[in-house]
C-alpha cells in the first residue's frame, strides 16, 4: 500500500543542489578530488528523476569525457523549463577538457628548474580556472532547481569531512613534494 504524503508525486529534482561555498571549499581543501563526488551526486539525481541507467559511478570516475554531456543535459532541463541562464556550457566544457588536460600533459615533459615552476603556477592557475567554470555550471543548477544559494545543501556532513581529511593529505604529500624538489640537489 502506497502513502499520500506531501512529497508525493513530486519529481526528484533532476541535478544536485549545492551552495557555491560549500562547493568551492570542497573543491579547493581536496584538491579537486572532491569532483568525482560532485559528479557522481550529479549522475546520481538525474539516473532517479528521470529513470535512465546512466552508471553514476562510471561516469564519476570518466567525468572528462562525460562533462559534455552533463552540462547538455543540465542546459536541456533549463530550456524545458523555459527559463533562461547565460552560462554557455559547451564552451565551459571544452575549456575544463583544456584544463584538465594540460597538466597531465605538462608532467610528461622533463623541465629543467625555471621552467618546472612555470608549469607549477601554470598548473595552480588552471585548478583555480577549473574551480571558477565548475562554479559556474553549480549557478545553472542551482538557478534550475530555485535555489541560486544552494541553500537546501549548504552544511557540511560526515562524508564531505572524509573528502576534507582525505584532501588534507592529498595537500601535505603534495607541499612535501614541492620541497624536496626545490631542495634536492639535481
Amino acid at each position: 500500500m502506497v502513502q499520500d504524503t506531501p512529497l508525493a508525486g513530486l519529481k526528484p529534482a533532476e541535478f544536485y543542489v549545492v551552495s557555491i561555498k560549500k562547493l568551492a571549499f570542497m573543491y579547493g581543501v581536496t584538491m579537486g578530488l572532491y569532483l568525482f563526488a560532485w559528479f557522481y551526486q550529479h549522475w546520481k539525481c538525474y539516473q532517479r528523476s528521470t529513470g535512465t541507467e546512466v552508471l553514476p559511478v562510471f561516469r564519476a570516475f570518466f567525468n572528462g569525457f562525460y562533462v559534455f554531456s552533463l552540462f547538455s543535459r543540465i542546459q536541456q532541463a533549463l530550456d524545458v523549463s523555459g527559463r533562461t541562464y547565460q552560462w554557455f556550457p559547451t564552451r565551459r566544457a571544452v575549456l575544463l577538457c583544456i584544463a584538465w588536460a594540460l597538466p597531465i600533459i605538462s608532467m610528461m615533459i622533463e623541465v629543467d628548474e625555471p621552467f618546472f615552476w612555470i608549469f607549477t603556477i601554470l598548473d595552480v592557475g588552471l585548478f583555480v580556472a577549473c574551480g571558477w567554470w565548475l562554479i559556474g555550471a553549480q549557478r545553472a543548477v542551482n538557478f534550475l532547481h530555485n535555489d541560486p544559494l544552494g541553500i537546501k545543501n549548504q552544511a557540511l556532513n560526515f562524508a564531505n569531512g572524509v573528502w576534507a581529511v582525505c584532501g588534507a593529505v592529498v595537500w601535505v604529500l603534495f607541499i612535501l613534494m614541492m620541497v624536496l624538489s626545490a631542495f634536492m640537489p639535481a
